[in-house]
């Protein structure tokens, strides 16, 4: 984790995006809290005087417990064309 001094209660929380999650409620040396959760050290990039930044975007630290939220390596892709039924591309136009 870069460092700019510590981290104090007040401080803005930011996700690796850029986009906020909250403020710092409490800080120890185990990390810190933010919207009542604790985040740990391990997941702090960076710490600078105008707030912290975290690993993860802020959609990560902004789900509820037990919340699943949709990223890019967990949607299921449909697949390209329309499919029928038992999963058989449809096909339009062709002779019969």
């Amino acid at each position: 984790m870069g460092g700019a001094g510590p981290i104090r209660p007040g401080m803005p929380v930011y996700g690796a995006d850029g986009r906020p999650v909250g403020t710092a409620e409490a800080v120890d040396g185990t990390g810190l809290v933010v919207r009542g959760r604790h985040v740990p050290a391990d997941d702090l990039a960076r710490v600078a005087p105008d707030g912290v930044t975290l690993r993860r975007p802020a959609a990560h630290y902004l789900a509820q417990p037990g919340e699943h939220r949709a990223t890019e390596a967990n949607v299921e892709h449909p697949p390209p064309g329309p499919v029928a039924a038992g999963g058989v591309e449809a096909r339009g136009g062709e002779p019969g």
